[in-house]
């Protein structure tokens, strides 16, 4: 910079006699505009054409902190440095905070000190400048980015959906001709053939439900979200009871604590709850002392809950697998299910801002945790059920 341009707000004619002289033979050269009122001084401003501005903050028509802020106001890219009569620690510390670069008491004052002074404030601003523009630039790529992954997710999803959808049609026709041949053709079947038929049956039923489950993923990401208090202890009721209803021969002690509320989409949060505690009720399958716990994470974040199991639990190595579709840590011989579930479940807790995650141990159980960022939650205690179905 082969010039500074200096805008000097002083109403002292001795002071600004004395800053002039402060800064006289420095290099390079400043050259001071000098108004002694505020209003004078942002009419100046306003001209642009001003590299650094020396503020006296007692003016006659303005004081304190509300003379820097009228003048950051109207020239926010100007470099300002306060200058004040007396040394006042506190004021320094709000005007620096306030987005001056600089605070000088005038008794303190060396020609040195005060070209360094301007030079850092100038350095600094630019600095400011550069950063400044840097975040907007990577804010603007962050927003096309944002807006281009949303088009590309919104196409994958739509396309997912259409596949999905086309898939129902051959597959119906597979389904129905290997039908018509079977009923046909049984009687000039020999055991081996009709097993082939069975197969072919039942590879159909199996796919549909595969198309089914990717339908259902994919209308998770299109539901339309609301907001409202969900008493989660209500409806772990309901799921229990439905389970027990399907199930009369099965004896399961559940625990359910009280006043469970969470904030989010009723429906949402209820297919969380059904797939998390139908993987507990099927996976204690083989226990005569079959135990479901649902309640909520001790500690500090009171919106985490659980669902627990003393059931045939997973090893930890393949926790990774768990909320991925279609992966199985357990053969479908020994447990049935598609392996959608759990990543329905994290697809609903990622919707509500939150996380899932899961500790478990073989043949010692497994406890899924989903923590929802928005809305409170309480808890209000533990309530055991009958562990007899009724």
């Amino acid at each position: 910079m082969d010039s500074i341009r200096i805008l000097l707000f002083e109403d002292n004619p001795a002071d600004t006699r004395l800053i002039r002289e402060a800064l006289a033979d420095s290099q390079p050269q400043h050259f001071i505009e000098h108004r002694t009122d505020l209003a004078a001084g942002l009419k100046r401003l306003v001209e642009r054409g001003v590299d650094c501005v020396l503020l006296d903050l007692t003016l006659p028509d303005s004081s304190g902190l509300d003379t820097f802020r009228a003048v950051h106001q109207a020239a926010p890219q100007v470099a300002i440095i306060i200058l004040s009569a007396f040394e006042n620690d506190e004021l320094a510390l709000a005007a620096v905070q306030a987005g001056a670069q600089d605070y000088l008491p005038k008794g303190e004052l060396t020609p040195s000190l005060l070209a360094r002074s301007i030079r850092y404030a100038l350095e600094r601003k630019r600095a400011q400048a550069e950063v400044m523009a840097l975040n907007a630039e990577l804010e603007s790529r962050v927003r096309e980015r944002t807006r281009e992954l949303a088009v590309v997710n919104h196409e994958l999803e739509a396309f997912g959906y259409s596949v999905a959808h086309d898939l129902r049609r051959p597959l119906r026709a597979i389904d129905g001709f290997a039908s018509v041949l079977h009923e046909t053709c049984v009687e000039k079947l020999d055991p081996q053939e009709r097993h082939y038929f069975d197969r072919i049956r039942r590879a159909c039923r199996h796919m549909g439900e595969l198309i089914d489950a990717l339908l259902s993923i994919a209308r998770l990401a299109h539901q339309e979200m609301r907001h409202e208090p969900v008493d989660l202890t209500a409806v772990a009721d309901e799921i229990i009871h439905e389970l027990r209803r399907r199930e009369p021969a099965r004896v399961v002690q559940t625990v359910v604590a009280e006043g469970m509320i969470a904030s989010g989409d009723p429906s949402l949060l209820r297919a969380a709850l059904e797939n998390l505690i139908g993987n507990a009720w099927k996976f204690t399958r083989h226990r005569d002392d079959a135990l479901i716990e649902i309640g909520v994470a001790a500690g500090e974040n009171d919106r985490t809950f659980f669902v627990r199991d003393n059931g045939a639990g997973f090893d930890m190595a393949y926790a990774s697998k768990l909320f991925k579709p279609f992966e199985r840590l357990h053969l479908t011989s020994e447990f049935e299910g598609l392996g959608v579930g759990l990543s329905a479940v994290e697809r609903i807790v990622r919707r509500h801002g939150g996380q899932v995650w899961a500790e478990a141990a073989i043949d010692q159980g497994a406890t899924f945790y989903f923590a929802l960022q928005q809305g409170e939650a309480l808890h209000h205690g533990p309530r055991e059920q009958n562990c007899l179905a009724r």
